[in-house]
């Protein structure tokens, strides 16, 4: 069956205890004339394939491990690759170099540096990256501070040091981001006199100086320095295109343009294009397109939809499902089908054909969405092997399901139910328990009421409802350096009134402060009223999710009070505390409970039994994604502002569906706050069968 490699084979089936089909027998068999994209699906054995080629490589092949380096996005796969890889391989700790882009170009960029010690110049040294962090965002404050950068910092969503990261991500020069910003906000901002692209370039430059000469390194430097070192010397090129000859690269749809452009200096596409040579790097790129869901870090999967393009590529289909019954991949194939201008075209095959139960559940609204699913895990647990850890035994498992979420908007009233029916649950994102006081403008102010009370200053207040009537941080700042401008209420309206570039309500503004000086008394406070003021702020009225708002309030009414309200808070904190104590119990298996997490966080994993809640329009998707087609995608890169894609969104879809091994359930709530909401679009597009219970 395997001609010459049969004896390979068997050894690495003894180990599995798994046979290769004929595609995955072929990705391991393919003799690396050229380099080799695997087009891998979900549930299609990528990991155990890729690991098998690896151990082909050096038994079959008599490829040196240390020639082999083998890339992953996280530590946990980093972990499963290398355990599987050593496994194969028969030894402790093999010399094939698995790890992840930053430990891989980190190693890379030492052993140049050890090479030619010249070349240290180039880069940022530096020991702890996780250390650094700290130093990083603090001399970045202090330059944002130095340079009067403060409206640029709030202007749109993204912050200062979150455009850096992503520009960072995207490999571009401070030239080129000077050029951006020129481009996109000079005619906007004027700092001191000057246009904000001089002036900010002035501090990125100051900001890489002062990095340098201090040693601050974060994570992205473990690329940059490499980068940045082979695209300036051909020495340093030279040793590095030669330290291996076989780069695999998993989930290669999740790489960004920095770690493409560095492949790119490892592997140039004149050197691969020729295929004469026997002393070529050859990459092994493993991914699917269908699941790249990480826009916003920068992630780009037409670097794997165009590899054959750019290089001499033979490719290999995995379109083999063995993780999902039959209706669930009939089912991702319908969804992900609708991003046809967007995608490789293909299909999943299901290999198993057992029946499970796939339904999209239509609820009367989050309360009952989360009593019904709750009864079905309860359902689901009494049917199961019971959980145990120890000499404890209990009835209902609990830990066969797992609730999938699209965003902490969906959380809170879940978690209440949770919580009332002392159903034991863990969240991975531990701060998706702080509900409401997550959300954009509420938390904030409601922390500014914090620090009022224990400082006394008014200072931060004066500037949140200020800027909140669009006046420019720089001309506030002024302002409050002035002791006697934040005891005046009159002189505070007049000051905003010449500032704004928005209509005020003055009398709004006055009736702010005094309930927020009655929070400051300690006294009772209406927070009802206060938030129906801060609401109509100008730029949070323009701004403010509506089903975010809904639900602050929703949650302040039940409470009201500033005491109450505080005290919930708290609360809230000390299961926080908890949570992460319960969730390494989980991971332990010394913990019965529910698992929430995020869809994002699902990739690459599988359950049994699937929960997908929260399947409404704005939802998944999310109310701020629009078509691919209908967006000037390099304008957002240069504004670091990537969008969320209708495309993107949709593949969301398709990878939270495709967690489901047994049984998958998604659900609908007709309202949400008693108001009607429109399901999402992909449910039709799904086209599972629907049960109502909104009659029940």
């Amino acid at each position: 069956m395997y001609d010459e490699d049969r004896s390979f084979f068997d050894y690495i089936i003894g180990i599995t205890g798994n046979s290769f089909n004929e595609q995955q027998i072929a990705a391991i068999q393919y003799n690396m004339e050229k380099n080799l994209r695997i087009i891998a699906g979900a549930g299609s054995g990528k990991t155990e394939t890729i690991c098998a080629k690896a151990a082909y490589l050096k038994f079959v092949k008599n490829i040196d491990e240390k020639e082999i380096a083998m890339i992953t996005f996280t530590r946990k796969a980093k972990n499963e690759m290398m355990e599987r890889v050593n496994k194969f391989l028969g030894v402790e700790k093999s010399n094939i170099h698995v790890g992840t882009f930053h430990n891989v170009f980190s190693s890379i960029y030492k052993n140049i540096i050890k090479k030619e010690p010249e070349l240290r110049h180039i880069g940022i040294q530096g020991t702890n990256p996780e250390k650094g962090l700290l130093a990083y965002n603090s001399l970045l404050r202090s330059l944002i501070k130095k340079y009067n950068l403060y409206d640029f910092d709030k202007e749109g969503e993204k912050t200062i040091t979150e455009r850096l990261q992503y520009w960072t991500s995207m490999g571009y020069s401070n030239e080129e981001i000077k050029t951006f910003i020129n481009r996109n906000y000079d005619e906007k901002f004027v700092v001191d006199g000057a246009c904000l692209s001089e002036t900010f370039y002035q501090m990125l430059e100051e900001f890489d100086v002062r990095r340098k000469k201090e040693q601050i390194v974060v994570f992205d430097d473990l690329l940059l320095n490499l980068y940045n070192v082979l695209r300036m010397s051909g020495e340093a090129r030279r040793i590095a295109q030669n330290m291996y000859r076989y780069i695999f690269v998993d989930e290669f749809q999740d790489t960004n343009p920095l770690q493409m452009k560095i492949l790119e200096l490892l592997c140039p596409k004149e050197k691969i294009n020729s295929i004469s040579t026997n002393n070529n790097t050859k990459i092994i790129i493993v991914g699917d397109d269908d699941q790249s869901i990480y826009a916003f870090r920068a992630s780009d999967p037409s670097y794997i939809k165009n590899f054959s393009n750019q290089y001499n590529t033979h490719t290999i289909e995995l379109m083999t499902n063995y993780r999902s019954i039959a209706e669930i991949v009939r089912a991702g194939n319908r969804v992900i089908a609708f991003n046809k201008h967007d995608r490789i075209d293909k299909s999943m095959i299901p290999f198993h054909k057992k029946k499970g139960e796939v339904y999209t559940l239509y609820t009367k609204n989050q309360t009952h969405e989360a009593e019904i699913i709750i009864n079905k895990c309860k359902e689901i647990g009494e049917k199961e092997e019971p959980f145990k850890y120890g000499n404890e035994i209990e009835k209902v498992n609990y830990t066969k399901s797992v609730i999938l979420y699209r965003s902490k908007n969906q959380l809170t009233e879940f978690v209440n139910v949770l919580t009332k029916q002392n159903i034991p649950f863990v969240i991975e994102k531990t701060d998706d328990l702080l509900g409401i006081f997550n959300y954009p403008f509420f938390g904030p102010f409601f922390k500014l009421c914090l620090e009022l009370q224990k400082d006394n200053k008014w200072t931060n207040i004066f500037t949140f409802i200020a800027s909140n009537h669009y006046v420019p941080l720089n001309k506030i700042r002024q302002y409050t350096r002035n002791e006697q401008s934040t005891t005046s209420i009159e002189t505070f309206i007049s000051f905003i009134r010449s500032n704004s570039k928005s209509k005020i309500d003055e009398d709004s503004i006055k009736n702010c402060v005094e309930l927020i000086k009655r929070i400051w008394y300690y006294s009772e406070t209406n927070i009802i009223k206060l938030l129906e003021l801060i609401f109509e702020f100008p730029k949070i009225k323009n701004a403010m999710d509506i089903i975010q708002k809904e639900e602050i309030l929703s949650v302040c009414k039940d409470l009201n009070k500033w005491n109450e309200l505080h005290k919930y808070y708290l609360e809230l904190l000390k299961r926080q505390v908890e949570m992460d104590n319960n969730v390494k119990k989980y991971h332990d298996g010394k913990y019965n409970a529910l698992y929430l997490l995020t869809i994002h966080s699902s990739k690459g994993l599988a359950f049994s039994n699937v929960f997908i809640i929260g399947a409404y329009d704005s939802g998944i998707p999310s109310s701020k994604s629009v078509s691919v087609r209908n967006i000037n995608v390099n304008l957002t890169k240069e504004k670091a502002e990537p969008v969320s894609t209708i495309e993107e969104e949709r593949r969301l879809m398709y990878v939270a569906v495709t967690r489901a091994r047994n049984n998958l359930y998604i659900t609908y709530p007709k309202t949400i706050n008693k108001k009607p909401i429109k399901c999402s679009p992909f449910l039709k597009e799904l086209n599972l069968p629907v049960i109502d219970l909104t009659n029940k």
